[in-house]
């Protein structure tokens, strides 16, 4: 998020505009299945999951009731 809004256009309502150049790549992103991403862009994902996934995991953690953080023997 840090870098999206970095790139972004302030207006003045305090919301901001996405550069034409970066849409249109993440777009080109979205639209293209894994498979026929660049390494460059499959190492990207990745390195952010593996980011991400350990959060989610940690939310889903805290989540549960006590009882069901219990192990099951």
């Amino acid at each position: 998020m840090q870098y999206l809004f970095s790139s972004c256009e302030p207006n003045p309502d305090g919301s901001l505009t996405i550069p034409c150049g970066l849409v249109d790549r993440w777009q080109k992103q979205i639209d293209t299945s894994y498979s026929d991403l660049s390494e460059r862009e499959k190492r990207a994902d990745r390195d952010e999951v593996a980011h991400i996934l350990p959060i989610i995991e940690a939310y889903k953690i805290q989540s549960l009731t006590k009882e069901e953080r219990q192990p099951i023997l």
